[in-house]
């Protein structure tokens, strides 16, 4: 799976070891620094460090490779969740700050990667094909290429689709028979398997535990229940809608985020998805949001791109994920 090259020597003044809990601020200063040089801009918080990290299942001292010089800078970094159900899609993240790209620092990563990655198809039922895919990165960066090099493929592109709000937006039109209603936390369950049936036809998708998705929801997305819309049809759920008030990868420039959208198959082709959508935007305006963004798989068989379109969204940047089969199969 490496590149026939072998790796060099470990420098004298670059030390590899596992990330401990006290290293959550200088991650943070590193994926930083790699957003402010590759797109102009700081993208996260020590909040979205320490939730990640609190994932259940994801062990620190196993799943985490950190690069540091002598005096404690961090110089890379990565990490590998294996938390989907069927262990056939773990994720993985590999980040090289730019003041040490063109260094081996980045191979030694990636060789982690690689040796993390070996475990996960054991834990995955016989038949199924494991893949891990990374975490979206912006393309080209010194990253994307030494990625291609290593042997990742590029697995899919998607796009941040965005909307700006000068005035209230209209108000959605709902399917004949269909209701909306507010939710509360006792209805996260609910959101949870809607939202696993309405998204098992998306490509690459695959089921969280609840307490993995939960947490993912209230910590790293920093979801509300308040946030949360349910849409019913004679009292069962049609469709789901989740929002947040800080799109999570750009958690300091104030937008208002669209987290989640899904339809349940029997509802679908009437319209719901759309006024959903325009729901969550009009909710994220009355809590002060004047510009609301989403993510979506520029791939989609669903037709999600065109639907945001008519909502009247377009496209801010393109992002990539590379994948690294482990196992082939179904």
């Amino acid at each position: 799976m490496n590149p026939s090259q072998p790796l060099p020597p470990i420098d004298a003044g670059l030390v590899l070891r596992p990330f401990v809990a006290d290293d959550a601020q200088a991650e943070l200063d590193l994926v930083n620094a790699i957003s402010q040089a590759d797109e102009g801009k700081t993208r996260y918080t020590l909040q979205q460090i320490r939730s990640s990290w609190d994932s259940p299942g994801f062990d620190l001292s196993s799943d985490t490779m950190g690069a540091f010089d002598l005096d404690g800078l961090c110089l890379g970094a990565a990490e590998v969740y294996d938390t989907d159900v069927e262990h056939v899609r773990p994720l993985a993240f590999v980040g090289v700050h730019p003041a040490f790209r063109g260094t081996p620092v980045g191979r030694y990563l990636l060789a982690f990667l690689d040796q993390r990655l070996e475990k996960v198809p054991a834990q995955a039922a016989d038949g199924l094909r494991v893949a891990a895919v990374t975490i979206l990165m912006p393309d080209p960066t010194p990253m994307t290429a030494l990625m291609r090099e290593w042997g990742w493929v590029e697995h899919r592109h998607y796009l941040t689709m965005g909307i700006d709000l000068p005035e209230r937006p209209p108000e959605p039109d709902w399917p004949e028979g269909i209701t909306v209603r507010a939710c509360t936390s006792a209805d996260a369950p609910i959101l949870h398997r809607v939202e696993g049936e309405a998204f098992a036809d998306h490509f690459g998708f695959e089921r969280q535990p609840f307490d993995v998705w939960h947490l993912g929801l209230t910590e790293y997305l920093g979801s509300s229940p308040d946030l949360w819309s349910l849409a019913e049809s004679g009292g069962e759920p049609a469709g789901m809608c989740v929002c947040a008030l800080e799109q999570p990868d750009d958690p300091l420039a104030g937008i208002g985020y669209i987290g989640s959208l899904g339809v349940l198959r029997p509802y679908r082709g009437r319209g719901l998805g759309l006024a959903l959508l325009r729901h969550g935007i009009a909710t994220l305006y009355s809590r002060g949001r004047r510009r609301v963004t989403l993510h979506v798989d520029s791939e989609s068989l669903t037709g999600a791109t065109r639907l945001y379109e008519r909502a009247g969204m377009s496209m801010v940047r393109t992002s990539v994920a590379f994948e690294r089969e482990l196992r082939p199969g179904q």
